[in-house]
């Protein structure tokens, strides 16, 4: 009886583990996956930045020219 406790234990803690190590390996390919988006979302923000100083540039630029005509 005592040996049936024990071996239903110790699959009930290994069955715990097993869960724990599959939440954590989620959670780890969540953040990886989070980081690459972060890092997508840091380019792009970039590149309209600069797409936007590029407008407002040529913008200003132009009315400048116009206003030396």
């Amino acid at each position: 009886m005592t040996t049936q406790f024990l071996e239903l234990y110790g699959a009930g803690l290994k069955n715990t583990a097993d869960m724990m190590s599959a939440a954590f390996d989620g959670a780890r390919q969540l953040q990886q996956q989070q980081l690459d988006l972060f890092a997508m979302q840091t380019r792009m923000a970039s590149a309209q930045f600069e797409r936007a100083v590029d407008f407002w540039s040529s913008l200003w630029a132009s009315q400048a020219g116009n206003r030396e005509s």
